[in-house]
């Protein structure tokens, strides 16, 4: 599974950073992709599309998701938190659909409340791509800002088996709807400032810590994604 994983983290990049017309539209809007496939002389059937989402059978094969809190990652992110979310407001009404009274109420009961989780799962099905990511920190200049001493996750080691519950209820949410997304395009893709990453958490590539506004992509008119949703 990991390695299905990374592969559709790869390709997905590979998208981004040639500004592919696979990053353009929906990735089930058959008659659009069968009409770019022909347009660019690609296999009707086995041409390059964007990666679908990796199946998950917990009972059947145990296949089990890893809560990472290792890292805030630009690349291969499953989940967002909703209060640093940009959601168009399209996806609200799914969101308080009446179909999905079921999850909604998961959150309420679940220890942890699992909002990141299920938000970030939901969107991303009904967008069928994976999130995008943008930088935690910008500055004015190139010298980088003192380190934040402030714990980022404080629930972690004050509330026992935190970590354990939260990994439970990320296998609860894609359980229900049986796959996840191939993991967030960073911010910088198709950019010089993407490296790759050896951290920990099976990260891919990574950005720029703490870039200036001038080197966001998305900032910047012309650049790749300054005029699109994701």
């Amino acid at each position: 599974m990991n390695t299905l994983q990374n592969e559709a983290t790869d390709l997905a990049s590979k998208f981004h950073h040639e500004n592919a017309w696979q990053t353009h539209i929906h990735p089930y809007d058959t008659e659009n992709v069968v009409a770019m496939k022909a347009k660019h002389n690609i296999d009707p059937v086995h041409g390059s599309v964007y990666p679908k989402f990796t199946p998950i059978c917990n009972k059947q094969s145990g296949d089990v998701v890893e809560y990472n809190y290792f890292v805030f990652p630009d690349y291969k992110a499953h989940m967002v938190l909703p209060s640093g979310s940009i959601v168009h407001r399209n996806f609200l009404c799914f969101v308080w659909h009446p179909v999905f009274e079921e999850l909604r109420q998961f959150i309420l009961d679940h220890p942890t409340h699992p909002d990141d989780m299920t938000m970030s799962t939901l969107v991303s099905h009904l967008s069928g791509k994976p999130l995008r990511t943008f930088p935690r920190n910008v500055q004015e200049s190139e010298e980088k800002p003192a380190e934040d001493k402030v714990p980022r996750r404080k629930l972690l080691w004050q509330q026992k088996n935190w970590g354990n519950m939260r990994e439970e209820a990320i296998n609860s949410v894609l359980g229900y709807f049986g796959s996840v997304n191939p993991g967030s395009v960073g911010w910088c893709a198709g950019t010089d400032i993407e490296v790759s990453d050896k951290s920990k958490g099976n990260m891919r590539f990574k950005c720029k810590e703490y870039p200036t506004m001038d080197i966001i992509p998305w900032l910047q008119e012309g650049q790749h994604g300054y005029d699109e949703c994701h």
